[in-house]
């Protein structure tokens, strides 16, 4: 029991005669850091100045000093009272704490954004039957080439209206490929403000005009090329969605990750 009793003693007199932070100047403060990482171990003293970093920069609001609302001063005063008469084993506890909070923030930030993917995934899947009924029923792609060189792309669709809804604008990707390439000539995204919309059961046909200096405008298929379009999304005739089938590979890659990650 004697024994015991004396290890103990000395683990207390050990703890109490560990050097700590002394923040009541800046030159006290930069020599006891010092002192506490030369009675460091070799291995802890990288580990020590990392602790340091992350405590410190946890004391800082980027936002503030971007914005120029907040000082480095003010914030590295917070950082020196913080570390203010730590030992190198309460600055290691405080650094864990940090980092597990940081941990804990980013994974309820990660499960959010799981559940708004997944939901947003469960509604293009629902919406893509629906959606099918807006359907193009022919679609042409072409480019004409004025007298001073400059080059027309056109987008020549018939779609016809096969939801119960008036339509007021209808998003797309075309995708232009030719039978025997793998990579297609131009896969992008574009957006018809119809004029008048398109009741119920009407037909329209289009002749859509992109951008010449799109991508729509760069490309050069060949004659084999062929143009094939997707519905992706549907405003109503107030000009609110109604059928979003949209949730491409990016979505499915980050959900993938997030779910890797944090599940």
């Amino acid at each position: 029991m004697a024994s015991l009793i004396a290890i103990a003693l000395i683990g207390i007199s050990a703890s109490s005669c560990a050097p700590k932070v002394d923040s009541s100047s800046q030159e006290r403060f930069k020599a006891s850091i010092e002192k506490i990482q030369q009675a460091l171990p070799e291995k802890d003293k990288a580990k020590f100045q990392e602790a340091l970093a992350t405590i410190i920069f946890s004391e800082f609001d980027l936002s503030k000093v971007l914005s120029g609302s907040g000082s480095d001063d003010n914030s590295s005063e917070a950082a020196m009272q913080k570390l203010d008469g730590k030992t190198a084993k309460e600055i290691f506890a405080i650094c864990d704490s940090i980092n597990k909070a940081k941990a804990d923030k980013e994974k309820a930030q990660a499960i959010l954004e799981i559940k708004e993917l997944e939901q947003k995934q469960e509604s293009a899947k629902m919406a893509k039957t629906e959606i099918a009924k807006f359907s193009v029923e022919d679609s042409r792609f072409s480019i004409t080439t004025d007298i001073i060189g400059m080059r027309h792309p056109s987008i020549k669709l018939k779609i016809k209206n096969g939801t119960n809804r008036a339509v007021s604008r209808a998003y797309f990707i075309g995708t232009l490929a030719s039978p025997g390439r793998q990579v297609p000539w131009v896969k992008e995204s574009f957006n018809y403000q119809i004029p008048g919309g398109v009741e119920p059961g009407e037909e329209k046909s289009w002749n859509l005009e992109p951008n010449m200096f799109s991508e729509w405008g760069k490309v050069s298929p060949d004659n084999g090329a062929i143009l094939t379009v997707d519905v992706v999304k549907l405003e109503d005739a107030s000009g609110n969605t109604f059928l979003d089938a949209r949730f491409d590979d990016s979505d499915q890659e980050r959900l993938d990750q997030l779910r890797k990650n944090f599940k």
